[in-house]
């Protein structure tokens, strides 16, 4: 009854998923290993205080070259 009543038609919104997992802080872990553990740290604090995206501050510090930046950011290399 569970299953027919509210589970069965339930579809993920694409879209939204991947609005949140660019603003998800998460995605500065496979930058550790590229550019160090405190560097990221950062990046990744300083996105959270100014409301932004690791993304927007990896391009805005240059950080890495931004031909990289979508390759290192892919949240599907991830899992």
């Amino acid at each position: 009854m569970f299953t027919d009543r509210c589970i069965a038609g339930l579809e993920a919104d694409a879209a939204r998923c991947e609005h949140w997992i660019e603003w998800s802080l998460a995605l500065v872990t496979p930058l550790a290993t590229r550019i160090g553990y405190d560097r990221a740290a950062a990046i990744a604090y300083r996105a959270y205080r100014e409301k932004r995206t690791v993304r927007d501050v990896l391009i805005e510090e240059k950080v890495i070259p931004e031909a990289e930046i979508d390759r290192v950011l892919d949240p599907r290399g991830m899992t």
